[in-house]
C-alpha cells in the first residue's frame, strides 16, 4: 500500500543514501559561499536540496512533487520548508498561492557545523505583517510573495526552542 500511496501522491522517499550525498555535499557549498565572499559582499544562498533532504531525512517525510508543499508525510499533510545559510539572518519568501500544513525553518549555524530546525505552528502566519501596512494574508491575496524573516518574526519574538540540531559533519 505504501508503494501506491508513493505514486498517486507523488512522493519520493528520501533515502539514507541520499542523506549523506547531500551532507557530503555541503562541504562545497561552503568553499563556494567563502571563495565568493572573498570578493563580494553577499555569499551563496543555502540550495533548498539541502534543507529538505536533510529536514525531510530526519523527520522521515517525503519529497514532494506538488508545487504547494517541499515535503509531505503520509496522511498528506504538507510541509513547507524554509532555510538559510544564516539561521539568524534570513528573508523567507512565500508563493502567493503557497498552502501548506506546516512549516519548518532552518539554518545554518556554521561555526558549529549544525543546522538548526525549528517547527512553527502555522496559526498566526497569516497575521504577520511582511511591510507596514500588509500582512503574510494581504499580500497572498494580492498575487505577491510575502518576504519577512521567519526568525526574527516568529522564532525570536515568540521564543520558540530548537526542535532539532543536525551534526553536518558526522550527520
Amino acid at each position: 500500500m505504501l508503494f501506491l500511496e508513493c505514486i498517486i501522491l507523488k512522493m519520493i522517499k528520501i533515502t539514507e543514501k541520499m542523506y549523506f550525498d547531500i551532507i557530503n555535499a555541503l562541504e562545497y557549498w561552503k568553499k563556494l559561499n567563502k571563495e565568493i565572499k572573498k570578493n563580494y559582499s553577499r555569499g551563496v544562498n543555502l540550495h533548498e536540496a539541502f534543507s529538505e533532504i536533510i529536514v525531510g531525512y530526519k523527520y522521515k517525510l517525503f519529497l514532494s512533487d506538488d508545487n504547494s508543499a517541499d515535503l509531505v508525510d503520509l496522511k498528506g499533510n504538507k510541509f513547507q520548508v524554509k532555510g538559510a545559510s544564516n539561521y539568524k539572518n534570513d528573508l523567507s519568501s512565500f508563493g502567493p498561492r503557497s498552502k501548506f500544513d506546516y512549516l519548518i525553518y532552518c539554518g545554518l549555524n556554521d561555526e558549529k557545523n549544525k543546522l538548526l530546525i525549528w517547527k512553527i505552528n502555522i496559526d498566526f502566519l497569516n497575521d504577520i505583517y511582511v511591510n507596514r501596512k500588509e500582512t503574510f494574508k494581504m499580500q497572498q491575496e494580492a498575487k505577491r510573495r510575502p518576504r519577512f524573516s521567519i526568525y526574527k518574526k516568529i522564532i525570536e519574538k515568540h521564543n520558540i526552542p530548537i526542535d532539532l540540531e543536525v551534526d553536518l559533519i558526522n550527520g
